[in-house]
C-alpha cells in the first residue's frame, strides 16, 4: 500500500473521517503497522492522549503530516514536527458549541448547588438550607480566552442578563463589542467576576498561568471553571482555596495528570468534576475528525511555529 494514514486512535475517531480520507486516495490502517508499511505512512491521525514524540516520529521516515481530531496541540512535540517539516491539520472551533453549552450548564448547576442538594437527597435528606443557591441573572462573568469557545460562551450568556468581562490579548475591541463583552486586564477580571471560566490554549506562556499569586486575587465567593487544560492551574492552591471557603464552587473538566485525579479534588463537595467531556458530544466528535481531514484536503495546515 502507498499513501497510508495510520489511524492510531481509531476507537476515538469518527469513521466518517476515514471514509473521506479513502475517497481522496489515502489508505487507512488501524493496527500497529508492519516495518514495510511504516515506509509508506505519510500521515498519522490522533486524538488527545497519544504523544507525538521522537520515539514515534523517528520510526516513520516518510511521514508528511499529522491529523489531530480536536483543537489543542499539546500532545505534539511541535519543535520536532517543525524540524521534520511536518504539516499539522487540526479542527479549530469544532467542539466550541458543545463546550460552551457545558460551561453555561455548569455555571447554573454550580450556582444552584445542585451537586450538594442531590448528594443530600441521596443520603436520605431533603432540601437543605446549608446549600441555598444563587441566580445567574445579574452576576459578572469573566471569560478568560475569547477564541472560538469563549465567543460561543459569551453568546449563550447574553440572555441571562449578566455583565460579561473578558481577557484575551489577541482579541480586538471591535470583536468584543460585537459579542457584547468588555475587555479588561486579567487581574481586574479575577477581582470583579462572580464566575470565572477559563478556555485559553495551553502554550509555553500559559502553562502554570493561574499560580498562587494570581489565584489569590479571585473574588470571595466566586466560581472557577476550567475547560482548557489542567496544566493552566495550580490544582493544589485551588484545593486550598476551596477548603478555606473562599470559593463558591469549582468546575473542572480537565486535570494535570489525566486520567489520574488528585484525591484532594475528589474530596471537595463543592466541586463538579468531569472526565474531559465538555466537548464530548456526537456532533463535536464527528466534526473534530472531519474538520481535520477537510483541512488536509483543502491544504489548510495549522500555523504552529
Amino acid at each position: 500500500m502507498n499513501n497510508i494514514v495510520w489511524v492510531i486512535d481509531h476507537t476515538e475517531i469518527d469513521q466518517s473521517a476515514l471514509v473521506l480520507l479513502q475517497e481522496h486516495g489515502y489508505a487507512t490502517i488501524t493496527n500497529t503497522p508492519s516495518e514495510q508499511d511504516k515506509k509508506s505512512i505519510v500521515g498519522i491521525f490522533v486524538r488527545t492522549y497519544t504523544k507525538i514524540d521522537s520515539e514515534l516520529l523517528n520510526d516513520l521516515p516518510e511521514l508528511k503530516f499529522i491529523l489531530k481530531a480536536g483543537v489543542g496541540l499539546d500532545n505534539i512535540d511541535l519543535g520536532l514536527a517543525n524540524s521534520r517539516g511536518l504539516q499539522i491539520y487540526n479542527s479549530p472551533g469544532s467542539n466550541a458549541k458543545s463546550v460552551a453549552e457545558y460551561v453555561v450548564g455548569c455555571i447554573i448547576f454550580s450556582l444552584h448547588k445542585i451537586n450538594q442538594q442531590s448528594a443530600n437527597l441521596r443520603s436520605g435528606g431533603w432540601r437543605s438550607f446549608d446549600h441555598v443557591g444563587q441566580e445567574l441573572c445579574g452576576k459578572i462573568v469573566g471569560v478568560v480566552g475569547l477564541g472560538a469557545v469563549g465567543s460561543e460562551i459569551a453568546k449563550r450568556l447574553t440572555p441571562f442578563e449578566v455583565e460579561i468581562l473578558a481577557y484575551d490579548p489577541y482579541i480586538s475591541p471591535e470583536i468584543a463589542n460585537v459579542l457584547g463583552v468588555k475587555l479588561v486586564g486579567l487581574e481586574d477580571l479575577l477581582k470583579r467576576s462572580d464566575v470565572i471560566t477559563i478556555q485559553t490554549p495551553l502554550t509555553m506562556e500559559t502553562r502554570g498561568m493561574f499560580n498562587k499569586n494570581l489565584l489569590s486575587l479571585i473574588k470571595d465567593g466566586a466560581t472557577v471553571i476550567n475547560v482548557s487544560r489542567g496544566e493552566l492551574i495550580d490544582e493544589g492552591e485551588l484545593i486550598r482555596l476551596s477548603r478555606s471557603g473562599k470559593l463558591n464552587g469549582i468546575v473542572l473538566d480537565v486535570f494535570i495528570n489525566e486520567p489520574n485525579i488528585d484525591n484532594g479534588l475528589l474530596s471537595l463537595s463543592d466541586a463538579i468534576l468531569t472526565p474531559h467531556i465538555a466537548g464530548f458530544t456526537n456532533e463535536a466528535h464527528q466534526e473534530m475528525a472531519l474538520g481535520a481531514v477537510k483541512n488536509l484536503i483543502n491544504s489548510k495546515p495549522t500555523k504552529y511555529i
